[in-house]
């Protein structure tokens, strides 16, 4: 039996670790795959890595994350681009700038491998939005919240008018979408995207252990309210069912939610590096296209790479 550490980002919150045969599942050594399952060879994009700065660094017990471990991760030469986010854990739009400001400066250094996922807190209001606008103007990638660390509501006016600005900007949300504590219910992200047409949603870890709730993103497309705005990524629940009798189970939610709307993410240094990561997506038995899209087309699609 092979153990493997189910890690999922809470910024610290939640370990679990389960006994899986690295015999079952779907996916063997390269020799024993058809020609429609053979391994993706290209470029990856993953849109889910954390920087912690110094005054962070004690968050991890093993201290990783810090921006010479994060640079570091570059050297894997299927990395072609690396979504790097911070996030204020509290309201304090001084404190949210500041973060702005240094995950900024570390782009602006690599800005051709890495691309900048921002922070704003909704409870700063319009300070938050202003921020928002800001860091669209600095050229940031995408906008990262996350309901459990920041305690969010996501049915209140706040987080509403954060996600309206954001589609009005056009950057992409990354929301924490682990399956724990609050906000763990697929209906107000659905809400979200029904109230905010223009917003793009992606749901980070695909659910956890929910992620068979993801199926009824499948039966919207009916009602024309929906407009197909909520994509889904795979940093932790990946890790969870890969090689193991779920992995079928996990890549047929993933099919019906569409393949285009699926995404790659490692959610280093809280659980994968981006190699180990991309190992696990290929333990779940998709095919060569699809591993393609999953790892590089619809990154590059959704950001316009």
């Amino acid at each position: 039996m092979r153990c493997a550490a189910v890690w999922v980002c809470t910024l610290g919150l939640g370990l679990s670790v389960s006994c899986v045969s690295p015999s079952v599942g779907n996916s063997g050594p390269a020799s024993a795959r058809t020609p429609e399952q053979a391994r993706y060879e290209g470029p990856v994009i993953d849109l889910h890595t954390h920087v912690l700065f110094d005054e962070q660094s004690g968050e991890l017990a093993h201290g990783g994350g810090n921006p010479e471990q994060l640079l570091a991760l570059l050297e894997d030469p299927r990395l072609e681009r690396v979504g790097v986010i911070v996030i204020a854990p509290t309201p304090g739009i001084q404190r949210t700038r500041e973060l702005n400001d240094q995950l900024a400066a570390l782009v602006a250094a690599h800005p051709d491998r890495l691309l900048a996922i921002g922070t704003v807190h909704p409870a700063d209001g319009d300070d938050a939005l202003a921020e928002l606008t800001r860091i669209e103007q600095l050229g940031f990638a995408m906008l990262k919240l996350h309901p459990n660390t920041q305690q969010l509501d996501l049915a209140s006016p706040e987080v509403n008018a954060v996600v309206h600005k954001a589609g009005e900007l056009g950057l992409p949300i990354l929301f924490d979408f682990s399956g724990l504590f609050n906000a763990s219910d697929l209906g107000p992200y659905i809400m979200l995207a029904a109230k905010n047409p223009d917003a793009q949603l992606v749901l980070a870890h695909m659910g956890g252990t929910k992620f068979h709730d993801l199926l009824l993103l499948s039966m919207l497309s009916q009602y024309t309210w929906f407009q197909n705005n909520i994509w889904v990524e795979l940093s932790g629940v990946a890790r969870m069912y890969t090689r193991s009798p779920y992995a079928e189970q996990l890549a047929f939610v993933a099919r019906a939610i569409g393949m285009d709307r699926v995404l790659f993410g490692s959610d280093y240094p809280f659980s994968r590096t981006p190699s180990e990561a991309i190992d696990d997506v290929e333990g779940l038995g998709f095919r060569a296209a699809e591993q393609q899209m999953i790892f590089h087309d619809n990154a590059a699609s959704l950001l316009g790479l």
